[in-house]
């Protein structure tokens, strides 16, 4: 109009309408939520809730690793509607989130679409490397082994995922985890080793890992072979299977 003003066809819409703002109402109520949670919560708090992993049950850290690496899943995805997590550029360099912190997920909110834009974020899959950490050393072999196998399968969908510095985290995760645990002496007949190294060979072996990972992986295997060459047993199949 002349006066600058929307008129009430254009406020409304083109038919009418009143249009849809809830996903954006949404989203400043998330990040409300996220920064009011920030200043109420201790960081050291949130911390110990993946430290005091170690003290759960096998049936509790199964299904608490469980649900974590579906969080990891959503994130990495970008589909996810929780707001101040640390998150990293898309590989179109767009940004992303960097507030730190978590938000609460209203009920209403859990199907909506995520946006175009949005970022994978790495929060909740550094926790999962944090929380491998911490029970690697903690929890008998047998039980370790059944936590290991779903931490196996998703870091290497993830060390396979199109963007390089969600995927480079991941093999690089891989790495750390990797020559922490083959510094724990192996006994014989048990092929633990192994089976640690298992997503190398699936991230090498898949059709849609990049050529630059590949190559990531090879470097880390020699790495490996040369700093930790003396303490691997089992593991020596799955990294021939890898140079070949």
């Amino acid at each position: 109009s002349g006066s600058g003003l929307a008129t009430d066809q254009e406020f409304l819409g083109e038919n009418g309408a009143t249009p849809n703002r809830e996903p954006l109402l949404i989203r400043k109520m998330e990040e409300s939520n996220g920064k009011a949670l920030i200043a109420a919560v201790n960081e050291m708090m949130v911390d110990s809730v993946f430290s005091g992993t170690t003290k759960l049950s096998v049936s509790g850290i199964v299904y608490f690793i469980r649900a974590l690496i579906d969080l990891s899943t959503r994130e990495v995805s970008g589909d996810t509607n929780s707001s101040g997590m640390r998150g990293i550029s898309s590989p179109a360099g767009k940004p992303a989130t960097s507030t730190r912190g978590l938000a609460s997920i209203a009920p209403s909110t859990r199907n909506l679409a995520p946006p175009a834009d949005a970022a994978p974020r790495i929060f909740s899959l550094q926790k999962l490397v944090e929380v491998a950490d911490y029970n690697m050393l903690e929890r008998p072999r047998i039980i370790w082994q059944q936590i290991w196998k779903q931490m196996a399968a998703h870091f290497a969908s993830v060390g396979c995922n199109d963007n390089p510095m969600v995927s480079m985290f991941a093999i690089d995760a891989l790495r750390q985890l990797s020559f922490k645990f083959l510094e724990k002496p192996e006994k014989h007949d048990f092929s633990f080793q192994r089976l640690f190294l298992q997503p190398f060979a699936v991230i090498m072996a898949s059709p849609v890992s990049r050529e630059d990972i590949r190559e990531l992986v090879l470097r880390c295997v020699d790495n490996m072979i040369r700093s930790k060459g003396r303490f691997i047993r089992s593991g020596w199949k799955k990294i021939f299977t890898l140079l070949s």
